[in-house]
């Protein structure tokens, strides 16, 4: 995996859960802009991770689907550029759930 690092040059862990759960501890916030390109939390996940848990826990802890960085891609397109079709479907059944509080299932 591609080292990502805040912009105090401090390493970002974001191959597991319990380094997602130690990173939200150390952000300002959950949509907090890490690095040059302003990508959030959820984007990094997206784009250079394979655990669908850890894109469901920041969704579930209110990350915002809908942020995109300084480049105009939001974690949908993170998650494409991965070919993460799993990610693509936990992103598209939270903006059903936000538009027409269902998803496709119910």
């Amino acid at each position: 995996m591609e080292e990502i690092k805040t912009e105090e040059d401090k390493p970002i862990l974001i191959d597991t859960m319990d380094g997602v759960k130690t990173m939200l501890k150390e952000l300002p916030d959950i949509d907090y802009e890490i690095g040059k390109e302003g990508a959030t939390l959820l984007e990094l996940v997206c784009a250079f991770t394979t655990d669908v848990e850890v894109v469901r826990y920041l969704l579930e802890q209110g990350a915002n689907i809908h942020h995109a960085d300084h480049y105009g891609r939001n974690a949908f397109a993170h998650a494409w550029f991965n070919k993460s079709a799993p990610y693509m479907d936990v992103l598209i059944n939270q903006v059903l759930k936000e538009y027409w509080n269902k998803t496709p299932a119910e």
